[in-house]
């Protein structure tokens, strides 16, 4: 989990040692504040990607994170213990983004980083 652009940064810092592995930073929407920072991390990285977990995201958050991070590394997330998946869903669904792109996120991605 990286609850901030702090902890996401770190972590992506420790993907650096180990190029064989897959990291995926868990409620990384963190703010609109840090998106530049975000994007930073996760496209200058092959093996590092963001999920969209994110119970009280903004609205047009979707937009903002498909804006600096490479949507091929985005994948669809939810806090489903604790709220409804359709929320993240429909935020994705809904965005206005490419359809494309909306079914990278909503699962090719995680199709092809788990070899499913």
């Amino acid at each position: 989990h990286t609850y901030g652009i702090d902890q996401l940064v770190a972590l992506a810092a420790v993907s650096d040692e180990y190029k064989n592995a897959k990291f995926i930073a868990a409620h990384s929407e963190v703010g609109i504040d840090s998106v530049e920072r975000i994007g930073e991390a996760v496209n200058s990285r092959s093996n590092f990607y963001v999920d969209t977990a994110l119970a009280g995201a903004a609205e047009g958050s979707i937009e903002l994170l498909a804006k600096y991070v490479d949507t091929k590394k985005i994948l669809y997330g939810t806090d489903i213990a604790f709220y409804s998946p359709n929320f993240t869903f429909g935020r994705i669904a809904l965005a206005d983004i490419d359809d494309e792109a909306k079914l990278d996120i909503l699962g090719r991605n995680a199709e092809k980083l788990f070899g499913i």
